[in-house]
Formats: C-alpha cells, structure tokens, sequence
C-alpha cells in the first residue's frame, strides 16, 4: 500500500493502519467489532461482498452506503438493507476509547484504548502525542508508543480520521467526574493473592478512586500491593524504591 514497514523482532508490520488495502477486508471486520463501532449485521461475508464488489475503498466509505448499493449484494431485501444503514447511522456516536480502538492501531487494544482515552481526552491530542509522553502512562511501554507515533506520523492515517469526522462520526470525550478523585494519576501495580478482593475487584475499585492499574513495575509506579506469596514484582519494587503497602494499608488507602 506504500507505508512504511516496520520491524518487531523476526516479523514485519505495515503501519497503513485501515488506510491498507492488503488489510482492508480483516480491517472493516475490525472497525465494526462489538468493541468499536459496533455495527451489527456487518459480518465477513457482507464485508467481503462489500470490497469485491467496489462497494468500499476504506472504512470512510460504510458512512457512504446507500440502500441501492446493499441490493445489489446476495441475501440483501428492502428491510435488510435499511436495518444494516440504521445500524451505521447509529455507530457514529461512539466513545473516544471505542474509536481508538476501531482505528487499528498495532498493540493498541482495548484497555490500552481505554488508557489513552481517560488520559488524553481528544482524538487530537492523542494524535500529536510524542513516545515521551505516552511512556510515561505506566502500562505503555515502548514497543506501544512507538507503534502509536509511527501510526499518526503516516499522513494517511491522519487523513482517514479527518475523513470520519467528515462524514459525521461524533467521538463522545471520556465522562469528567465531579470533582478531584482520591487517587488521581496514582499507579498501582498488585502482586500476590489478597484476602478480601479478587483481582479484579481490587483493579475495579482503584480505578474507580481515579488511579490505574499496571502489569508491572517501573520507576512511574506509586504503589505496589503485596499480598500473600507475592512474585518478582515485588523484588523489582525494592530494587526501585518503589513504595509497598500490605492489604491492611491497602484498605485504609482506599477507605475500607
């Protein structure tokens, strides 16, 4: 397709992103995932007699779709085709988590979407983000970063979601909460079983006191909470100072 290749280890990548036409068909499968724009009735099949049929050049083109295109594809009636349109019409209101998602950017899924979403609030800022910055958010680490910047330094990345904008995608900013939050910007990193939460109880409840939650341990971390048979994370704590809170200082920090 002509952008740039880049190279992870024994592998190569392209960093066309939805703009690439080799990945096009897997590309718009992807866009309209439940965890994107959620289009339903878009299946392979109809997404693949879409581009065969010259229907779609790039994902821009599902908000072009008329109901005349849809009639000409198998299996397509009057009320089919007008439920799938609905379904499109619908999408465009989507969350910026939802979007960054959607646009496929490699390594991107859909926590990390989630991450960038709450930190940066704008499609814009994300976009002119430097490695620097987006390194600094705690679970991002390099091969991420950089797998973002080279994907919004390719001109026709940048323009495809110009072209979304255009054609009347609507990207809702992440819900502000009333005011400042308990554990704003705090990075916690969990190591070992707790008593009174699971995992994911422990993750959910941090988050909802504003702090986030790390798969490892870095000079950013604020807190690593040690329970019970604690692992390597909690070695690599002490070799960084890090601070470690037991789960008896983990309830008082959280107001349990």
């Amino acid at each position: 397709c002509g952008a740039p290749v880049i190279a992870e280890g024994a592998y190569h990548f392209c960093t066309g992103g939805l703009s690439c036409e080799a990945q096009l068909k897997r590309g718009i499968e992807h866009f309209a995932s439940k965890g994107a724009f959620d289009i339903d009735g878009l299946g392979t099949k109809t997404v693949e007699a879409m581009v065969d049929r010259g229907l779609i050049t790039s994902v821009a083109d599902l908000f072009r779709l008329k109901k005349d295109d849809l009639l000409t594809l198998e299996g397509f009636a009057d009320r089919s085709a007008e439920k799938l349109l609905e379904s499109i019409e619908r999408s465009k209101e989507i969350t910026l988590a939802r979007f960054i998602y959607s646009i496929g950017i490699r390594n991107v899924g859909e926590h990390v979407s989630k991450l960038l979403a709450d930190h940066f609030g704008a499609i814009e800022r994300l976009m002119n983000a430097t490695e620097e910055e987006l390194t600094k958010l705690g679970e991002i680490g390099p091969e991420v970063s950089r797998s973002i910047v080279t994907f919004f330094a390719e001109e026709r990345n940048r323009r495809l979601i110009d072209e979304l904008l255009q054609l009347g995608v609507r990207i809702k900013p992440p819900a502000k909460t009333a005011g400042p939050m308990p554990l704003e910007g705090k990075i916690f990193v969990f190591t070992g079983s707790l008593d009174g939460f699971s995992r994911s109880e422990a993750k959910q409840l941090v988050e909802s006191l504003g702090a986030r939650v790390a798969s490892s341990v870095s000079k950013n971390t604020d807190y690593v909470v040690a329970g019970a048979d604690p692992g390597s994370k909690y070695e690599r704590a002490k070799a960084l100072g890090v601070a470690i809170i037991d789960e008896v200082e983990f309830r008082k920090l959280v107001g349990k």
